[in-house]
């Protein structure tokens, strides 16, 4: 079953001993394409900034092309000077040919909010943010 899953924030699943899960997202929604069916909906009509959602389409984008060019979630991404110099928003205080793997800078992105992550992994698959940004805006299509 082909399903779609939107989060305004990374999912996390809370759950006190003996207690049932609880999503602790400010709004989700959970979908299923081929029913044309809506399988779970938390606050789903709430405004969200377009950033949260840019970053989940940074990821997404991510695994796909890291299966295409034979990478892993361990294969090592380099923070340069320009995605660390040129990003604003949020940082988690990456230096100049700091190494990380991609699922450190995927973690960081999801769960921390990190544009300067966002960056590094866009230059580590397309060279540029800009090129990145047409890789997403294809997959958007």
């Amino acid at each position: 079953m082909a399903c779609a899953m939107m989060l305004a924030v990374m999912p996390a699943f809370v759950q006190a001993e003996g207690e049932p899960e609880i999503l602790a997202s400010s709004s989700a929604m959970l979908y299923c394409m081929e029913s044309d069916t809506t399988l779970y909906s938390h606050n789903a009509d709430a405004r969200v900034k377009p950033g949260v959602l840019i970053k989940l389409m940074v990821a997404l984008v991510a695994v796909e092309e890291m299966e295409n060019r034979g990478m892993t979630l361990d294969s090592p991404l380099t923070a340069s000077s320009k995605a660390i110099r040129d990003t604003r928003g949020k940082h988690i205080g990456m230096k100049n040919g700091e190494i990380f793997r991609l699922r450190d800078l995927i973690a960081a992105m999801l769960h921390a909010d990190a544009d300067d992550a966002a960056h590094v992994i866009a230059e580590g698959f397309a060279d540029t943010y800009a090129n990145y940004v047409e890789l997403m805006n294809h997959k958007a299509a």
